[in-house]
């Protein structure tokens, strides 16, 4: 606020802007006047004492930018403590590490200047646009599959999380792509690559997330809210800043307001099944006798990293669950069966493990609501699939 108490400044991290109030005293009304563009997520704006300038933190700033220059384990290390759980690595060229804010002083903008401000925020934010922030015109395929009869039957979204387009595509030679970063080539990912060479290839496709606490509400509801973003730094940061991991549909706090995938399709009576997104898993694992594999609530290990599963055993997990107070509409959707990568460890630290899972038993299948109208096109019988890749 001005110290002449005539103007508010409100930082829209989201927008990239600073929003400009004029105020009219106690009772009001608030006028906004305009926008000023700021850099990356801009989370703080103060005056100068004489009210002629702003200073703006911008949290993201300049990003993170490439860490192409490696990660620095010393594998020989074979006893703890270790820096992050696993090996003796120094993080430094860890994303969440990378990201360097900024600080940007504007002058308090004349009316004039302002407008302009304005005019160029709509245009970085695509408002008024009339293509929905996506290019699309009326007359383009993906619109006129919208409104006749879809040749999609069956949708199945795999999400892939903690690798780049270049670690893994790099070496796909129609791609923009670089070679020299791919750390899973063809050889190690034959069956993605040959999902994208059939269908589609997203070389240009770019994302605002970092980690997987925001990337997974990036994937599933287009955003990233405020606290999501703000807090994710507390929990991945090493040492943990003494907060849990409450992401990922284990809070109310970090939902998206405007719902998830799974909201959406079930409010068209869209049926779906969920493996393993938003999902919690179960306790585990007790060995239990291979012949009673079948008997196991949740999913079965054969092997599991860290144990050794004797002779004519298999291991059994508690059953896989989603958390109904939070992500309601994936209730009875979930595969009890289907146990995704991440675990936590007894030290409260989020880490992966390897598993070799046997595949999930056939389950029921369950719809939103009994269908009006069709799943996703006439005479589809199979529901959508969200799937989150154990890999």
């Amino acid at each position: 606020m001005s110290h002449d108490l005539t103007r508010l400044y409100v930082a829209n991290a989201g927008n990239n802007d600073v929003a400009v109030f004029a105020l009219h005293g106690p009772g009001g009304p608030e006028t906004l006047l305009g926008r000023i563009p700021t850099a990356w997520y801009p989370t703080s704006v103060t005056v100068s004492r004489d009210d002629g300038g702003l200073f703006v933190t911008n949290a993201k700033g300049t990003g993170a930018g490439p860490n192409n220059t490696g990660y620095y384990p010393d594998l020989t290390r074979t006893t703890g403590p270790f820096v992050d759980g696993y090996c003796n690595c120094e993080p430094d060229r860890y994303t969440g590490r990378m990201i360097v804010g900024t600080l940007s002083g504007i002058e308090v903008p004349s009316e004039a200047l302002l407008r302009l401000y304005t005019r160029q925020v709509d245009r970085d934010d695509r408002v008024g646009s009339g293509d929905n922030g996506g290019g699309r015109t009326s007359g383009d395929a993906a619109s006129a599959v919208a409104h006749s009869t879809s040749p999609i039957k069956h949708v199945i979204y795999i999400i892939k999380e903690n690798r780049t387009y270049d670690q893994v595509f790099g070496d796909e030679p129609q791609g923009n792509g670089s070679p020299s970063l791919t750390l899973f080539p063809r050889a190690n990912t034959p069956d993605l690559h040959a999902l994208a060479e059939r269908f589609g290839l997203l070389d240009n496709f770019y994302a605002d997330a970092e980690v997987s606490a925001d990337g997974h509400n990036w994937a599933t509801s287009a955003n990233a809210t405020d606290y999501n973003e703000k807090m994710w730094p507390q929990n991945y940061s090493s040492p943990a800043r003494n907060r849990g991991y409450d992401f990922e549909g284990t809070s109310s706090i970090n939902l998206s307001p405007g719902g998830y995938l799974w909201d959406a399709a079930a409010a068209a009576h869209v049926s779906f099944r969920d493996y393993g997104e938003f999902a919690q898993n179960g306790a585990g694992p007790t060995p239990i006798p291979a012949s009673q594999a079948d008997s196991c609530p949740g999913p079965v290990a054969r092997s599991y990293v860290g144990m050794t599963v004797p002779p004519g055993q298999v291991l059994c997990f508690a059953a896989t669950t989603v958390n109904g107070a939070t992500t309601p509409n994936l209730v009875g959707t979930e595969d009890p069966r289907f146990r995704w990568a991440r675990s936590t460890a007894s030290s409260g630290t989020r880490s992966k493990a390897r598993r070799s899972l046997t595949p999930a038993r056939r389950w029921p299948r369950r719809t939103a609501e009994p269908s009006r109208r069709p799943r996703v096109s006439a005479g589809s019988a199979e529901p959508a699939e969200t799937r989150k890749s154990v890999g």
